[in-house]
Order: structure tokens, then C-alpha cells, then sequence
């Protein structure tokens, strides 16, 4: 039987939840845990356009940009999409000391999911219930 074609739209909504569980437990997700976890979404060409929509969407709803919890196996950095929402001056202390901004701006998604009642969003399609 042919899996369903997954939208950008159903792929972000899968990696946001996926997210706010990682970030409701402090920590981050590698590319490959996060392929796993979804159920198979993958390809660097793939992720960069979910999590430059996840870091948009989550900075309207949440104030926070979760796509800098996905990171790379290697660096332990994200890269990618997460950014796409980066300000000037984000960008200059990225640039300037990525770990130290990473450090930091982790700690702030962190926080606030911890302070959060958040259940993981339920806009996700009939078939994909499992990931609730």
C-alpha cells in the first residue's frame, strides 16, 4: 500500500510536536532522532524548508523559534532552516559565538515550555493521530 504524500504543512505540524515534546524535557533532537521520531521524513533538502516554516510559525505562536532545538549529530548546533527568523542582531551574536547563543536562546524555549500547560497540536491529519 502507498504511503500518503505528506505536506510542508503536515511535515511542520509532525516536527513541531515532536519539538515541543523534546523541549518540554530540555533537550534538543538530532536530524536522524527527528527522522525516526516523525516516521521517516527525511533529507537535508527536505528539513530545510519544515524547519524554516517550524522556526516562522513557532516565533508567531510561541515567541520562540523551535527549530533551534534540531542539531546536528556533529556540531550539536542547529542549522538549517532555524535561521530563517533570526533578527540583525541575532545573527551577529550567532555569528559572533554560535554555542553561547545557542546556549542562552535553548534555555529561553526551555523556560517557557516548562512553564507551559502545552499539549502537542492536535491540527495534524487522521493518520498521523499516533504522533498526539
Amino acid at each position: 500500500m502507498p504511503h500518503k504524500k505528506i505536506t510542508l504543512t503536515d511535515a511542520v505540524a509532525i516536527v513541531e510536536n515532536i519539538v515541543i515534546s523534546c523541549a518540554k524535557r530540555r533537550k534538543s533532537i538530532t536530524y536522524s532522532d527527528l527522522t525516526v521520531q516523525s516516521g521517516g521524513l527525511r533529507s537535508q533538502r527536505f528539513w530545510s524548508p519544515v524547519l524554516a516554516k517550524l522556526a516562522v510559525r513557532s516565533v508567531e505562536k510561541y515567541g520562540v523559534n523551535l527549530a533551534l532545538l534540531v542539531v546536528s549529530k556533529i556540531t550539536g548546533l542547529p542549522s538549517g532552516g532555524f535561521y530563517s527568523c533570526l533578527s540583525l542582531a541575532d545573527a551577529k551574536l550567532w555569528n559572533d559565538n554560535p554555542q553561547a547563543y545557542y546556549d542562552a536562546k535553548s534555555e529561553e524555549i526551555f523556560d517557557y515550555f516548562a512553564k507551559q500547560s502545552l499539549k502537542p497540536q492536535t491540527d495534524l491529519p487522521a493518520e498521523l493521530d499516533f504522533l498526539k
